[in-house]
C-alpha cells in the first residue's frame, strides 16, 4: 500500500506502487471499491484495485520496499487470517471487498 502523489490519479498511484513494491506490471486493472480504515476525526480513505495479468518488470527490488512476492490461494489466505498471520484493517477490508467482488461476477 502506498500514497498518491500530488496531481496523480488513484489508478496511476496503484500502478506505481505495484511497480515499486513488487516489481510487477499489470495489463488489466479493475477498481473494486473504496474504504475508510478509521472513520474518525482523521479518516484514512483508500482505493482498492484488482491487478491482473501481471508480469515482472526489469528492475531490482528495493529492499526497503519488499522482501519477496508470494502467491496464495483464497483458502490459504483464510487460514492465515484465522491464525492472525494477516492483520491490519486495510488489508482485511481489501480482502473482504475482493471476495465480494468475485461473488458478484456472473458465473
Amino acid at each position: 500500500m502506498g500514497r498518491k502523489e500530488d496531481k496523480e490519479s488513484y489508478l496511476a498511484a496503484a500502478k506505481r506502487e505495484l511497480a515499486e513494491e513488487a516489481c510487477l506490471n499489470a495489463k488489466k486493472w479493475t477498481k473494486i471499491g473504496t474504504e475508510f480504515v478509521t472513520p474518525t476525526a482523521y479518516p484514512q480513505h483508500f482505493w482498492i484495485y484488482l491487478a491482473e495479468d501481471m508480469s515482472p518488470i526489469n528492475k531490482k527490488p528495493d529492499p526497503a520496499e519488499i522482501d519477496k512476492v508470494q502467491k496464495f490461494t483464497s483458502a490459504e489466505i483464510e487460514k492465515m487470517i484465522l491464525k492472525n498471520q494477516i492483520l491490519g484493517a486495510s488489508i482485511l477490508a481489501s480482502l473482504y471487498k475482493y471476495d465480494l467482488y468475485k461473488k458478484s461476477l456472473p458465473r
